[in-house]
């Protein structure tokens, strides 16, 4: 055969895509099915690994869903974290607590730096599905430990409430964009009407295959803050 006719042959072949997983690697396969003039070799199949287009949905401290108990483990234990059981078999503790800095210029512009910059502590909890594999990071604020490293907050709930909850949705929009849903008042917290009350906010930003959630709920008569900070994969049952 001439190469001007092998040429065209080829260029009529049928390229196939698929992708699949396999552990918590993405994979990218390519079938490619030859031409009549090439039958004989039958179906060629070449499998790459291609981290640009198929990474796999890396989320918190460079976990990726899908890793199984002992890949998170070697993870974090690489960057100075241990990981035991929790209360269920699917629920994993990190420790030691993850400090993360406050940065918001409109808490720099007007409060104290004492409280403005205060480190804020979250504990990091690992859920797994059935089938043993990451499905979900949570990290939940440590509200004793905060009050007790920032004596300047003097136990001061609704500011330890606007600091904490301004600080994570300024970060998390400033990497994440937008949020896709916000309910309660999650931008602007007013610190005044926090006393006394019972006040919620929920926001919700979707990004590289994973969504991500901040929630706090200020309770006044409990003098009591519960506020995390989830990644699932997208398309999981939570």
């Amino acid at each position: 055969m001439r190469c001007g006719q092998s040429h065209a042959r080829l260029l009529q072949s049928k390229f196939l895509y698929r992708l699949t997983r396999e552990g918590y690697h993405d994979r990218c396969c390519f079938e490619l099915e030859v031409g009549a003039s090439v039958k004989s070799l039958g179906l060629i199949l070449v499998c790459l690994i291609v981290n640009s287009a198929c990474a796999a949905q890396a989320t918190w401290q460079g976990l990726q869903f899908g890793m199984n108990i002992q890949q998170a483990s070697d993870l974090l234990s690489s960057k100075q974290f241990s990981v035991r059981q929790g209360a269920t078999p699917k629920s994993y503790i990190v420790s030691p607590d993850f400090e993360l800095k406050t940065e918001s210029a409109y808490l720099s512009s007007n409060l104290k730096d004492d409280i403005a910059t205060a480190p804020m502590y979250f504990g990091p909890q690992l859920s797994f599905d059935d089938q043993g594999k990451l499905e979900s990071v949570t990290l939940s604020l440590d509200q004793a430990k905060v009050f007790q490293t920032t004596p300047a907050f003097n136990g001061n709930l609704p500011m330890l409430t606007m600091v904490a909850g301004t600080s994570l949705y300024e970060q998390l929009t400033s990497k994440y964009g937008s949020p896709i849903d916000v309910r309660g008042p999650c931008a602007n917290i007013p610190v005044a009407s926090l006393v006394g009350s019972v006040t919620e906010c929920s926001a919700k930003w979707s990004w590289n295959s994973q969504s991500i959630e901040l929630f706090w709920s200020h309770n006044w008569p409990l003098r009591k803050l519960a506020l995390f900070v989830k990644y699932f994969a997208v398309g999981s049952s939570l």
